[in-house]
């Protein structure tokens, strides 16, 4: 498949189209408000506390469903990595 002359082959070519745009836009977004939700609350566990285990287990409990639904969506038949051919 030949690429026409009029497509760009940019890294940043897709930030073109403004559904893709408002998509990354929004994914952006949440992420960094993931991110601090994820610094605050450690933050606020070594306020309340000194032990270095409930540190990590704040980390722990914020992280695992994002890494539980993440093995699970790489478990799925529908997955192009996971799916059996």
């Amino acid at each position: 498949m030949q690429a026409d002359a009029t497509t760009s082959t940019s890294a940043l070519a897709p930030l073109a189209h403004p559904v893709f745009r408002m998509l990354w836009s929004a994914w952006l977004i949440a992420n960094t408000c993931m991110w601090m939700n994820e610094v605050a609350a450690a933050w606020l566990m070594t306020s309340l506390t000194t032990s270095p285990v409930m540190v990590a287990l704040v980390q722990t409990a914020s992280t695992l469903p994002v890494f539980m639904l993440g093995l699970r969506a790489a478990r799925s038949p529908t997955s192009s990595t996971g799916g059996a051919t």
